[in-house]
């Protein structure tokens, strides 16, 4: 008796080669499949061994698995996009505010203070973000204080010499048919010299601040 279909057992019947369709333990070739096969031996009457050859088609064991192949290939490369997709959203997540902080970076060395980081990111780059724009207002701040006393009297607070002499220069720039006259007025104080020598220097600070404050 045997399990072999019909075109395996032509196959094994006609004679093949012993390599090719001979039966043994392991793997055989009959016809256009491979088969796997186990011999055992069986008991029987006295001086008469039995021996049974079982065999299996190897394509047919495996047919049940194949579904199970493409199941795991699919998550394997469903994984694999979730992986390329997450690191594409991490390497973004990271490079938009650097290269944000470049940007600004070159911005703050050609003077520019006007527009802070505008991010949505939160953790230790939002926080670097944060520190960035705190440190781009206090250098605006210490930058317009700087221009600030070099244009104007620290006491007083009115333009000083060179700032009066830079506003001058710009209106007597102006071509002459523009309609703006340019007026220059000249103050002094009388006896302000005795205001000092009498009431003392801090008097005489008080009396100029009181003056700038009018003529503001």
């Amino acid at each position: 008796a045997t399990s072999l279909p019909v075109r395996a057992l032509t196959s094994l019947m006609s004679g093949a080669s012993a390599a090719d369709a001979a039966p043994f333990n392991g793997r055989a070739v009959l016809g256009h499949d491979t088969y796997l096969g186990q011999e055992m031996q069986l008991g029987g009457a006295p001086g008469r061994v039995v021996n049974v050859l079982l065999q299996g088609s190897e394509s047919a064991a495996l047919a049940s698995y194949r579904p199970w192949w493409w199941q795991i290939v699919d998550v394997l490369g469903g994984a694999f996009l979730l992986a390329l997709l997450g690191a594409w959203l991490l390497a973004r997540s990271v490079t938009k505010p650097v290269r944000l902080l470049l940007e600004q970076a070159s911005a703050i060395e050609a003077g520019d203070y006007a527009e802070p980081i505008t991010t949505h990111e939160s953790g230790e780059l939002g926080a670097l973000v944060e520190k960035f724009n705190g440190m781009q207002e206090a250098i605006a701040r210490r930058e317009a204080s700087i221009r600030h006393h070099a244009r104007h009297d620290g006491l007083t607070g009115l333009p000083n010499r060179t700032h009066f002499e830079h506003l001058i220069g710009e209106n007597l720039r102006r071509p002459r048919s523009s309609k703006l006259r340019l007026v220059v007025m000249v103050i002094g104080l009388d006896r302000f010299k005795d205001i000092n020598d009498t009431l003392g220097y801090e008097a005489g600070d008080r009396l100029l601040r009181e003056v700038a404050q009018r003529l503001q």
